[in-house]
Parts: structure tokens; sequence; C-alpha cells
């Protein structure tokens, strides 16, 4: 490590500021579709911020109970929902095997990919994705799987 904080690969190391922190709570929705397409979470501070987040067990956690609370609200014959836009039960009950994999994973101790979680997070947020919209490009079942796959984590060459 040199004395400005640099190492040889270039990597500067510096204490996350106040800055930092807002934007990445401000901005999560861009970060985590940024993380999502494949953008490494070491390209910006609130990126790596956000990415640290999204991998905690807590997050993990409450995203796989979202997971699972879609599956019994799709399987149970009395939906209530109010205040939200319901998923679209037939291609919940159709994808239950990819879902009930990805809510697993998510429970599952060891690394992740943010990505991944990224991933994840937006097939259950995303009004025009294929969980709340018929019209979506992908199916539930083939984006549910893709965000499967996507949470592990990738060992760089």
């Amino acid at each position: 490590m040199h004395a400005d904080g640099t190492i040889d690969e270039g990597i500067v190391f510096r204490r996350a500021g106040l800055r930092d922190r807002l934007v990445a709570r401000v901005l999560a929705a861009r970060l985590d579709d940024e993380l999502a397409r494949g953008v490494a979470p070491e390209a910006s501070v609130p990126l790596l911020l956000r990415a640290q987040r999204l991998i905690a067990p807590g997050t993990r956690a409450a995203l796989a109970r979202d997971i699972e609370r879609i599956l019994r609200d799709a399987m149970s014959s009395c939906v209530w929902v109010i205040s939200q836009v319901a998923p679209r039960r037939r291609a919940v009950l159709d994808a239950a095997e990819e879902l009930h994999a990805l809510a697993h994973r998510l429970s599952a101790p060891g690394p992740v990919s943010a990505g991944g979680v990224a991933r994840v997070r937006l097939l259950l947020t995303d009004g025009a994705g294929p969980l709340y919209f018929h019209g979506a490009r992908d199916g539930l079942r083939t984006v549910a799987s893709s965000a499967l796959d996507s949470l592990e984590p990738r060992i760089p060459a």
C-alpha cells in the first residue's frame, strides 16, 4: 500500500462519508438496477454500500419472507390485498418451485452475489415485471430461475 492509500491495482481505500451513505439510501433502486445488470460493487462507494446492505442477513431474510408470503397468498383461496397491487396468482403458482428455491437460497447461510440479491429485489418490486404485469417480456419462472442462478457468487478469473 502506498502513502496515498492506493495499492498496485489502483484501489483507493477511504472511509465512506455521510454523503456516500445518503446517496446509497436515496438512490437504492437505481443502484439495485446497476448491480442487477452486473456493475461491480467496487465501481463506486455508494454502490459498494448498497451491495453490503443487500447481502446482509437481515435483508436476505426479509426478501425470503416476502417470497414465502407471496406464495402463501397465491395458494390461499382468499387473498385480502387492499393497499397494494396483487401479484399474478396463476404466474406465482406456476413458478412456485422456482420461488421456493429462491427463498430457500436467500435464507441459507453462505455468501451470495449482491447482483443476485438486487435481481430478487427488483423481481419483487418492479410493477412492470412478471410478478405483477401479464405483458412482461419474460415469464416469472424464467426470471425467478435466472435470479436464483445469479445469487451464486462469481469467482473472478
